[in-house]
């Protein structure tokens, strides 16, 4: 049994298709991290926080993937470990961006 068929026996569909790179575009991947992030986060992230955030997708999208799986509710049951994911996610992504 592949990875891809263990994976799909123990999580959701949307988090499937965010760790299945084969089934799904990288695009479309970070389209959905993307949307994700906008309804989730507006109010937890300021607005340059967020473009920095989406900057960093389009570099790794291992963190895109990531995102959605604890984006996922069915998943992720405690929302703040997705919380504190991202901030250390973000502090990587001001430091990879804008380097001293």
């Amino acid at each position: 049994m592949c990875n891809n068929q263990i994976i799909e026996c123990i999580t959701p569909s949307s988090a499937t298709q965010s760790t299945n790179a084969g089934s799904v575009s990288v695009m479309v991947r970070k389209n959905q991290a993307t949307t994700a992030l906008l309804s989730l986060e507006t109010k937890n992230i300021k607005p340059k926080e967020f473009i920095t955030i989406m900057d960093y997708f389009h570099f790794s999208i291992s963190y895109a993937d990531a995102y959605l799986v604890l984006a996922d509710a069915k998943v992720n049951t405690n929302p703040a470990i997705g919380h504190v994911w991202l901030a250390k996610r973000l502090k990587e992504a001001v430091d990879m961006l804008n380097p001293k």
